[in-house]
């Protein structure tokens, strides 16, 4: 129960105010719509509006639309960003108390629980012996004490709600039956001239002053012995016609409703108010269906009906349970207004109010777009809030912990978590090694430890341990607060990051596509900038080259258990381009079934043995993460001269025709009428290829003042193209072509 609490009520409590910031621009909509439609639409309409703001507040999730009206008014800011201000002092606080228990606790290191236990605990604790202190006098974030109060608040109302609502049902329970023939008469005549069915008992209405119905249920009609004996016949069908209405029309259901929503929504005064719009709305509309049953000549005694009851009678109640003749003294105008102006066609459906209804939908109910930049906004100022006040709290997140997944999946389950895995996880560390062998032979072993926090603080580093050619090379990469840096050979590059905005779950099909070429065309997800880790943490271009094909691989085993997750494991085979680039013929993959991450790896060649792997050393996701680890210790380090590259050799691949010197433009037009044939261009240091169909630049080596230019096959959806390559600082004199 307390996981629970600490879990799902920050992340209600955040859809609460995303929603509630959503429904507030809806509100003005909505009464834009009305003022401009005055006239125009009829008040059944007019009611029917706040509908939307009704299902806006309810809506747990909606598609994405660049012409959603949050995109409008944000000016680019992605408003369908989810709010990052989870309670990290909730679960922060506690962590330390499972850590800390009566003083210092100590934390083993995983050698002495055993292989078998290193092999499938989750969460591994470092290999030495360390002491935890408990915390003392933390402070308490803003977040958290907004998330109190707002708690606070919905209790009190619910409390105070159920209290009236009781008081008034107990009052209500003691009042008599009414049998006046007369009023019974009136009121089944009513009942059968607006088709209610249903039984509904007249009762005595005690305190309350004003005709009414009380419950949604079992509706009863409320009447005062004032009216009893001082309403006419014609004054009772009046006031029966109309309550009827508020039962035909299930008004005090839609009442409980959007109390209920209002309690949630407490702290925000448009709703409030939009509130008490509706529900002048509400009794325009209800004016409006009664007199529908009634004759011609009896609007106008039916308008002074209502002036009758707002000059002698008040509301002693204004709660959900009930519907009453009159609600407001200020809505008197437009009523008496609509009263003589009504024609009963008016009430049946309308274009112009289905059109009304359908175009503030359209532009409400759906979230905005997901690539749209940041921007000012209420929702980025609350997101800013949140993330200042946790830093003062504490570096250490903790993640609601992840559970297994057991259930079989099918296969496009399995590619739409691989191309998504941003949205699976919250943390993560692991190691893993790797084997890579080259088209050419050449082979390298890689050796891969990081850790990643994509919520609070969010951050990460990634250390890569590389032998090629038999020769160690050690590369860092960290990022945090905006900020990258790249450590290798001594030196340090540092650059601005961005944390781009979560555009939503990519299906398949928008993430796989073929242009008009018939060239394949992938879009990606957003990740974070953790080097070598993404090609197990967010494995979307291997997704994409072996498994874009759904007909090329299957499910080999739906449940393996792999460094303690559980896996599906998938098998395929390579197409043309990937068997040369990779010199295997087939693949096999374990996915965690929770997050699409790819645990582990192996290629095989024909005679079936492993030729590139991935091999995890231990993986650890949704674990404690302290983002104090995610800034590097840049002492012995030099800046790095970016400048440098300029003078390095590099190759330039696409259309290079306005790259082309005067002197060789007919040459290189005539190289273009051959497109079975590689043509080579040298002036100024700077070679210009055109590359025989079906073939790619794969790089030049150089040996002495010879330069030999590699070229590989193309996929089969390249391979009726020609491809161009502008290659410039090689300090060779010729270059010898190979196809490969």
């Amino acid at each position: 129960m307390n996981d629970i609490f600490l879990n799902y009520l920050p992340r209600f409590f955040d859809w609460v105010l995303k929603t509630s910031i959503m429904a507030s621009v809806l509100v003005g909509l909505i009464l834009c719509v009305k003022i401009l439609l005055r006239n125009k639409l009829t008040p059944r309409w007019h009611y029917l509006l706040w509908m939307v703001l009704l299902v806006r507040l309810l809506l747990p999730w909606s598609p994405d639309s660049s012409y959603s009206i949050y995109s409008i008014l944000s000016s680019g800011y992605n408003f369908n960003a989810s709010f990052q201000t989870h309670s990290y002092s909730l679960k922060n606080e506690q962590n330390n108390q499972t850590n800390a228990i009566q003083g210092n606790t100590l934390v083993m290191d995983n050698e002495q629980l055993g292989p078998s236990s290193q092999q499938t605990t989750r969460i591994n604790n470092k290999d030495t012996l360390r002491v935890i202190k408990p915390q003392q006098h933390k402070p308490i974030s803003f977040y958290t004490i907004a998330l109190y109060i707002w708690l606070t608040g919905v209790l009190v109302l619910s409390l105070i709600t159920y209290r009236v609502n009781r008081q008034l049902c107990n009052s209500i329970r003691k009042q008599p039956v009414i049998t006046d023939k007369r009023i019974v008469e009136v009121f089944n005549i009513c009942k059968n001239s607006i088709s209610v069915k249903r039984n509904i008992p007249l009762i005595l209405a005690g305190s309350v002053s004003s005709p009414t119905v009380l419950g949604f249920f079992r509706p009863k009609m409320l009447l005062s012995i004032q009216l009893i004996n001082q309403l006419s016949e014609p004054q009772l069908r009046h006031v029966f016609f109309h309550e009827l209405a508020h039962i035909q029309r299930k008004d005090v259901g839609l009442n409980w409703l959007m109390h209920i929503l209002l309690i949630i929504n407490w702290f925000n005064p448009i709703l409030w108010f939009a509130y008490i719009c509706m529900r002048e709305d509400q009794e325009l509309a209800c004016d409006a269906y009664a007199l529908t049953f009634m004759e011609e000549e009896e609007k106008i005694p039916y308008g002074q009906t209502i002036i009758s009851l707002l000059e002698h009678y008040s509301n002693l109640y204004q709660v959900p349970s009930m519907a009453n003749l009159s609600r407001n003294k200020r809505t008197l105008k437009r009523r008496i207004f609509m009263i003589k102006k009504f024609q009963k066609k008016s009430y049946r459906w309308s274009a112009l109010g289905v059109v009304a209804v359908l175009a503030v939908s359209s532009v409400s109910l759906l979230n905005a777009h997901a690539d749209v930049s940041n921007g000012n906004s209420i929702v980025h100022s609350l997101e800013n809030v949140s993330k200042k006040e946790n830093q003062i709290e504490s570096t250490v997140y903790t993640p609601p912990i992840q559970k297994e997944n057991y259930k079989d999946v099918t296969k496009k389950d399995i590619l739409t978590k691989m191309i998504n895995t941003v949205d699976n996880f919250e943390t993560a560390k692991g190691e893993f090694k790797t084997h890579t062998v080259y088209y050419d032979g050449k082979q390298d072993d890689m050796l891969v430890n990081y850790e990643l926090s994509l919520r609070n603080n969010a951050g990460g580093y990634c250390k890569t341990s590389t032998i090629f050619n038999g020769k160690e090379e050690t590369a860092y990469s960290y990022y945090k607060d905006g900020t990258m840096w790249d450590i290798r050979n001594g030196t340090y590059e540092e650059t601005k990051y961005q944390t781009p905005p979560r555009r939503g779950t990519l299906t398949i099909k928008d993430a796989f596509s073929v242009n008009d070429k018939g060239e394949n065309v992938t879009d990606y997800r957003e990740r974070p900038p953790i080097g070598i880790a993404s090609e197990s943490l967010f494995p979307y271009e291997i997704a994409s080259n072996f498994t874009r094909d759904l007909n090329a691989w299957e499910i080999e085993k739906q449940n393996e258990q792999l460094l303690g997750h559980n896996t599906v494991v998938i098998r395929g085979a390579l197409n043309h381009y990937a068997r040369i680039k990779h010199s295997s013929n087939t693949f096999r993959f374990w996915v965690d079934k929770d997050t699409g991450i790819l645990v582990k790896y192996e290629t095989y060649n024909s005679a079936g043995s492993v030729v590139n792997y991935s091999y995890p050393i231990k993986l650890d996701i949704n674990v404690p993460i302290d983002s104090k680890d995610f800034a590097p210790n840049l002492d012995g380090y030099k800046k790095f001269d970016r400048s440098l590259i300029d003078k390095e050799p590099g190759i330039a691949t696409g259309n290079i025709d306005s790259e082309i010197p005067k002197e060789l433009k007919a040459q290189w037009e005539e190289a273009k009428k051959k497109p079975d044939e590689t043509s080579i261009f040298h002036k100024d240091g700077k070679w210009y290829i055109y590359v025989k169909k079906g073939y790619l630049v794969n790089g030049i080596e150089v040996n002495g003042k010879e330069g030999t230019l590699h070229l590989i096959k193309a996929s089969s959806q390249k391979s009726q193209y020609n491809f161009e390559a502008l290659a410039e600082r090689y300090n060779v004199d010729s270059l010898k072509i190979v196809y490969e």
